[in-house]
C-alpha cells in the first residue's frame, strides 16, 4: 500500500506540472526501496506475526507427568506398586507356614533331657524333607542365620511389632532386608533338627508381638489340623 501511494503521488505531480518528460525512475527505485526497509523493520520489530520458517518459537509441551522420570518413580512407590512399609498394625490374616500337621503346638512341656518344663514357643509342623516354608503374611527378612541345633533360622518383621521366626531349614532362598509378598517361599525343610530329635522333618514356626511369643491357634487363618 505505502508503495502504490508513493507511484500515485508522483503521477500525480507529473499531471499538476504538466511535465511530459520521462519519469525519475531512481528517485522511485529509491522510494521503493525505502519502503521495502520500512515494513520490514516494523514486521520484525514485533508490529507482525512471525511465520514458522523465520524462527518462530515451537509450541510448549503439554503439562502432564514425566514418564520415567524420578516423580513417576516415587508415585509408583507411593501407590503401592512395589511394597515399602509394613502395616502399622500388622498382619489381618495369616497364612500356614508349611503344608502339614501341628506335630507340637505351642505350651507348656516336660523335656525329659533337661528334667525341667520348658516353654514351646511355637508350632512344630510335620513335613516331608525339602518342603517348601512360606511367608505367613507380607514382611521384611530382618535376619538370617545359622544357629547350632536349629539349622538356619530366619526371622521376618511383619509390622506392628509382630514377627516370626522360622527354624529347621536347609536352604534359605531369600536375604536380608527382602520385602516378600504372602506366600513367597523362605527356604526347604530339613531333614532333621537337632535340637528337636525324634520327630523327623519338620519346621519350628514361632510368632511373636513385640519380642514375646504368642500362641499361633489364636490368629486368624491358620487352619492347621492337630
Amino acid at each position: 500500500m505505502l508503495v502504490g501511494r508513493i507511484l500515485w503521488t508522483k503521477r500525480a505531480g507529473s499531471a499538476r506540472t504538466g511535465s511530459g518528460g520521462p519519469p525519475r525512475w531512481p528517485a522511485v527505485a529509491a522510494a521503493v526501496l525505502l519502503a521495502l526497509l520500512l515494513a520490514l523493520g516494523f514486521w520484525f520489530g514485533g508490529g507482525g506475526e512471525r511465520p514458522a520458517s523465520l524462527g518462530s518459537a515451537s509450541p510448549a509441551a503439554p503439562a502432564g507427568r514425566l514418564v520415567g522420570s524420578e516423580s513417576e518413580a516415587g508415585s509408583v512407590a507411593a501407590d503401592g506398586g512395589a511394597a515399602s512399609e509394613l502395616p502399622a498394625a500388622g498382619p489381618l490374616r495369616w497364612l500356614p507356614p508349611a503344608r502339614g500337621k501341628v506335630a507340637t503346638p505351642y505350651g507348656w512341656r516336660y523335656v525329659d533331657a533337661l528334667r525341667d518344663w520348658r516353654l514351646h514357643a511355637g508350632w512344630d509342623v510335620a513335613v516331608s524333607e525339602g518342603a517348601p516354608a512360606v511367608a505367613t503374611a507380607a514382611g521384611r527378612v530382618a535376619s538370617i542365620a545359622a544357629e547350632p541345633g536349629w539349622g538356619e533360622v530366619v526371622t521376618l518383621e511383619l509390622g506392628g511389632g509382630w514377627s516370626a521366626v522360622y527354624r529347621g531349614l536347609a536352604l534359605v532362598s531369600v536375604r536380608e532386608g527382602e520385602l516378600l509378598p504372602p506366600g513367597a517361599t523362605i527356604g526347604r525343610i530339613a531333614r532333621a533338627v537337632a535340637a528337636e530329635p525324634g520327630e523327623g522333618p519338620h519346621l519350628h514356626w514361632e510368632v511373636r508381638e513385640d519380642g514375646a511369643p504368642v500362641d499361633p491357634a489364636g490368629l486368624p487363618g491358620l487352619a492347621l489340623s492337630h
